[in-house]
């Protein structure tokens, strides 16, 4: 997993973090972990993320197999059967790592198989304690033995090696419970359970419990038992409790410890070693801690591996320095499960490289946790790495969860260097799913809660995706309060926090939340953002993102890509990233007088609605504050701005002509709606503009009805225009086509191009609207105006309009019915109404509103099947002076209105891009 952070001020955080498998468990130094590995160098100024390769792979989980539990560590057993796998007697243990030294006394000779009359068997260097509750110890002779569970008895005589030990038995049940205690004695490997390999069943009945106490290194140690599948279908199941404790004081460190059991299977056979519920504890130094068991298939095999924790899982971790913690259980490979229904981890000091809630799921395995998975982590001084709430999945495996949480509290993120790059911790709510099919997805809300703690590193609050994973959340929850700043090399860090996760795609590599909330209290944040990062970008999520900011002693540098925030003082910023433009960040205030500052950014370029105020106003202003010039929200009074004039937008480009509009004063607060008026109480900015914009065609769907219109009227195109009334909401557009329940009609004046104009030519203006059924209705709009240059029109619709004209037909001289003959009327230039300038003047026998402006009057249907007629006088002004209604009918004009209603589909079509 590569981590890659955009910053945007001097001490930036982008974290990289490294981890190295190769560590050998006897001896892994704290020095190398506190400077992992480092990936890509990124800047010397930037902090990069803790460990880019998979904190455990599949060979630390067992891919070598075990064989029979009798191989012996150094040799000195007896393999009991020839047929398992490769890798019998290796000297590996199924953690993939180098053995522990095992214990080996040589007072005594040993035999290869002692059946004590208590029922423990001892096969070569393996102990089966059938159920008998056992401790393991040295007597006051120094030699080996092993007791009754008081530590008194000697069960069997001195050993002169003891490397595998069980609490069940072999190919054999138990009915009751297994307690094995060892008591300073280095053992390579202990299983609570039995062991099974196929040749019959080992499950345990009742609990099982290994407690390791002393001054001694634990080795591999499993609370459930192994199931082998090798010779056929192997059981190891405990039915109720497991139970690892690892009290003792590790010389060196203690090895790899499991709550759970382990099943491997191979050929064609299933292997189950799953338990009841889990706890698992431990101190002081060690390698890896995991509450679940661990599931996996041999090379080639088909069978299944089931190591399932059937109720809850326990970790606690007490002063440790641990490399790994894991919640949940190992799943590796196709038909392999090690599921858990809720997991708890606690970390309780010191040092920590790597903990997650979840379990890890590798090639098709399973290791999901049904219920809640939750991690807290508390008085550490050295976190160094990565933290999940999640689960872990890669290419094809499953760990997902229902729900998780991470909480972090009076513990430190120091920031060290690697290869020229800073680096420091890395704390996630989700999971991390990193290939195809991968998928750590959680079902329910994640959070992280981080207090009273020094650096903080990368905060995400929600997983990390990567390559085809799938690690989003349903909602996230991010709580810092008192994070602070951290020195190191002369220079001040602050953590960053991406509440929407991390991903290398959002769409390939899901991360985002439905939404995000985020509080803020006394803490240092380089980069606030309710986005995810992508890459070194910021994406806001399309969900809600929301922040309160409590108190006064936050420091921010980045604030970016928040829906809504709550601030109780000033908030002071270095930069700002709006979530879309034209969305502000809607506040909600409280303690801030009216005139004072509400938000002050250290930057003079801005917009005064990248904020607004739920309830009230802001005034936006260009000030000198604190010796910067800064953008200055001020709280104004408690009412909400309102919608604003509404603007009209005409490109600037050629053949584009002029264009007025009358009667738009108080149209926009006329539209708006109780909803509106609503949102804008809570902040949203809404307002209206007009868009005018030329087409050099009409739509397709359209052009068909355009064409009949013309023709059957005999018009001749000037131009086309697309007029679009356009409500904007936070930023977000859409278009609004009618006004006509206002009332109200908005009243154009266009310009004729002075081409077009000629002695005794007409225009009148025919709009093509787009019904709701999806038809299209054709009106003629009448000229209004008599300026020989323009035309005016009033309309409430906003289409696709065209600006036409017609010619008259030439006048016969001799026709004594012309209009210059002797019929009368042709000297009278008054209109009907005596008065020649009045717009609203109309030829007798018209009908329609006052205005001018005639409705369409349907038809019944004709012979055009799905087009509907119905026909209005068309009114063609001269372009000189004013025609009386006689001289006008004596014209004899072809042209007349017209109104078509088609089903066609009208798309408008303008200059304006990406408003439909």
């Amino acid at each position: 997993m590569l981590h890659r952070v955009r910053t945007f001020g001097s001490c930036a955080l982008s974290i990289i973090l490294v981890m190295s498998l190769t560590s050998i468990l006897s001896g892994f130094s704290a020095q190398a972990e506190e400077a992992p590995l480092s990936r890509d160098e990124f800047g010397n100024t930037s902090m990069e993320e803790p460990f880019g390769g998979e904190p455990e792979t599949a060979q630390e989980e067992g891919s070598v197999d075990e064989g029979t539990p009798d191989a012996v560590f150094g040799g000195s057993g007896i393999a009991e059967d020839e047929e398992a796998v490769d890798g019998i007697g290796n000297g590996i243990d199924d953690s993939g790592s180098e053995p522990l030294e095992t214990e080996t006394a040589t007072a005594s000779m040993q035999t290869d198989r002692v059946q004590s009359d208590r029922g423990i068997l001892i096969d070569g260097s393996t102990l089966y304690a059938n159920g008998v509750a056992v401790t393991i110890k040295r007597d006051s002779d120094g030699k080996l033995y092993v007791f009754d569970e008081s530590g008194t008895e000697k069960l069997t005589p001195a050993l002169s090696s003891l490397s595998t030990v069980y609490g069940g038995g072999k190919n054999t049940p138990v009915d009751g419970d297994t307690n094995i205690r060892i008591g300073g004695v280095k053992i390579g490997t202990v299983y609570g359970g039995g062991y099974s390999d196929g040749s019959g069943s080992a499950d345990v009945s009742g609990n099982a419990t290994v407690t390791i106490t002393g001054n001694v290194d634990a080795g591999t140690v499993h609370g459930g038992g192994y199931a082998n599948a090798y010779k056929g279908d192997a059981s190891a199941n405990v039915a109720g409790a497991a139970s690892v404790v690892v009290s003792a004081t590790p010389t060196g460190n203690h090895g790899n410890l499991y709550g759970g059991g382990s099943a491997f299977s191979q050929k064609g056979y299933n292997a189950s070693a799953s338990v009841g519920s889990t706890y698992a504890s431990v101190a002081g130094r060690t390698y890896s801690l995991r509450g679940g068991g661990s599931a996996e298939l041999a090379s080639g095999a088909t069978g299944s591996a089931t190591a399932d924790v059937r109720g809850h899982i326990e970790v606690q971790c007490t002063d440790v320095d641990i490399r790994e913690v894991y919640g949940a259980g190992y799943a590796n490979g196709a038909n392999t499960s090690a599921t858990a229904d809720s997991v708890s981890v606690v970390v309780d000091g010191d040092e920590a490289m790597s903990v997650q809630g979840g379990g890890s799921a590798h090639s098709g395995g399973m290791a999901d946790v049904f219920g809640h998975a939750a991690v807290e982590i508390k008085n550490c001084s050295n976190l160094y790495g990565y933290f999940f709430g999640g689960g872990e999945a890669y290419n094809g495996g499953a760990a997902r969860a229902g729900s998780a949480s991470v909480t972090v509290r009076d513990s430190a993120y120091p920031v060290s260097t690697q290869f020229g790059s800073y680096v420091a911790g890395a704390t996630f709510a989700g999971g991390n799913a990193q290939g195809a099919g991968a998928d750590a997805s959680i079902s329910g809300t994640v959070s992280v809660a981080m207090s009273d703690c020094v650096g903080g590193g990368n905060i995400y609050g929600s997983g990390d995706a990567g390559s085809g994973g799938n690690a989003r959340v349903l909602d996230s929850r991010v709580a810092l309060r008192n994070v602070s700043n951290t020195m190191y090399d002369d220079v001040w860090f602050s953590s960053v926090l991406y509440a929407g996760g991390e991903t290398d795609d959002v769409a390939a590599s899901p991360v985002e939340p439905n939404s995000v909330s985020v509080s803020i209290e006394a803490s240092w944040v380089e980069q606030l953002a309710g986005g995810v990062l992508v890459g070194e970008k910021i994406v806001p999520i399309v969900g809600k993102s929301a922040i309160d900011i409590v108190g006064s002693a936050n420091e921010i540098q980045l604030f970016a890509c928040f829906d809504t925030a709550s601030i109780s003082s000033p908030l002071h910023i270095d930069s700002f990233v709006g979530k879309a433009p034209g969305n502000p960040v809607k506040l909600s205030i409280s303690g801030i007088a009216e005139g004072e500052p509400a938000v002050v950014c250290k930057d003079e370029v801005s917009q005064s609605n990248w904020f607004s105020r739920v309830g009230g106003s802001l005034k936006h202003a260009v000030e000198e504050i604190d010796g910067y010039r800064s953008s200055v929200w001020r709280v104004g009074d408690e009412v909400p701005p309102g919608p604003g004039a509404i603007e009209t937008v005409v490109p600037e480009e050629p053949g584009m002509p002029s264009v007025s509009v009358e009667n738009v004063a108080g149209l926009a607060d006329r539209l708006l709606t109780d909803e509106d008026r609503n949102a804008m109480e809570q902040g949203s900015l809404i307002g209206f503009s007009l868009h005018v914009a030329m087409l050099e065609e009409v739509p397709s769907e359209v052009a068909a009805v355009v064409d009949q219109a013309f023709a059957e009227h005999g018009c001749t195109l000037a131009y086309h225009l697309d007029i679009d009334l356009v409500k904007s909401v936070d930023g977000v557009e859409s278009s609004v086509s009618s006004v006509q329940q206002t009332g109200s009609r908005l009243r154009f004046c266009l310009e004729i191009p002075q081409e077009a104009i000629a002695e005794n030519r007409t225009f009148s203006v025919m709009r093509f609207h787009k019904l709701d059924d999806g038809g299209i209705e054709v009106t003629e709009l009448q000229d209004l105006d008599g300026d020989p240059a323009t035309i005016t029109f009033e309309t409430d619709r906003f289409s696709v309009y065209s600006l036409v004209y017609g010619d008259p037909e030439p006048i016969d001289p001799d026709d004594p019915h012309n209009p210059g003959g002797d019929s009368g009327g042709g000297d009278n230039p008054e209109s009907p109404d005596g008065n020649p300038e009045n717009p609203d003047s109309r030829p007798s026998g018209t009908t329609g509103e006052p205005d001018g402006q005639d409705d369409p009057k349907p038809l019944p249907q004709t012979d055009a099947g799905s087009v509907k007629r119905a026909y209005e006088t068309m009114r063609f002004p001269t372009t000189g002076d004013p025609v009386g209604d006689a001289a006008l009918a004596g014209v004899g004009m072809a042209v007349c209105a017209a109104l078509i209603v088609a089903s066609a589909h009208l798309r408008r079509r303008s200059t304006r891009g990406g408003r439909r």
